[in-house]
């Protein structure tokens, strides 16, 4: 009888346990979810802050002269901290995957809707450090 006793308390403690467990492990979802939320609301607020950046659209304008959009994407690297890159490019630059190096087809697609849309699209993921992912 004392070993059904010991048993029964084993399994209700054992039970507790794993709620308690997975009632943390769901609070510690939550809290990573609104910060992932809140980072984004902060690099999109960055961002839409761009669309009126005079030396961002003197950038543009010189779209031509590619040390003057690798100048601009140095000094927006500042502004936007933990950005591991910026890449700025000229949307005619879309048309093929050979135009931008650094891109992934998907980023291209998405570049190539910002730029017929002319708005932000998605923020977009990668895997860093990938040996398909090519840097410059």
């Amino acid at each position: 009888m004392l070993l059904l006793v010991v048993g029964l308390l084993l399994y209700l403690w054992t039970a507790r346990e794993t709620a308690n467990d997975r009632l943390h492990l769901e609070e510690a979802t939550d809290a990573l979810g609104e910060q992932v939320t809140a980072a984004m609301a902060r690099i999109r607020s960055q961002v839409d802050t761009w669309r009126t950046d005079p030396n961002l659209r003197a950038a543009f304008h010189k779209a031509g002269n590619p040390e003057v959009l690798h100048k601009e994407e140095k000094a927006l690297l500042r502004t936007l901290p933990g950005a591991l890159s910026i890449h700025l490019f000229a949307p005619e630059q879309t048309s093929s995957v050979e135009g931008i190096p650094f891109m992934s087809y998907a980023g291209l697609d998405l570049a190539r809707k910002a730029a017929q849309d002319r708005a932000a699209t998605l923020i977009e993921v990668h895997k860093v450090g990938q040996p398909d992912i090519q840097r410059q």
